[in-house]
């Protein structure tokens, strides 16, 4: 799991940590909320594929 430090960021506070895996944790976020998602995560193909049809639901329309 990549640590990252948001200390870094003059917005840390809308940059919340989340901890798990990501197929449980894109679960706990609201759909049509992201402009943006980017995904690196497990690279064994299922694995992506679950990764990018959750997140698809996550993403804003247009």
């Amino acid at each position: 799991m990549t640590s990252w430090n948001p200390s870094v960021s003059r917005n840390r506070r809308a940059l919340p940590i989340k901890r798990g895996y990501s197929n449980e944790q894109l679960l706990l976020l609201e759909n049509d909320s992201f402009d943006i998602i980017y995904i690196d995560g497990n690279h064994e193909p299922e694995y992506v594929m679950e990764d990018v049809v959750l997140s698809f639901r996550k993403l804003k329309q247009n």
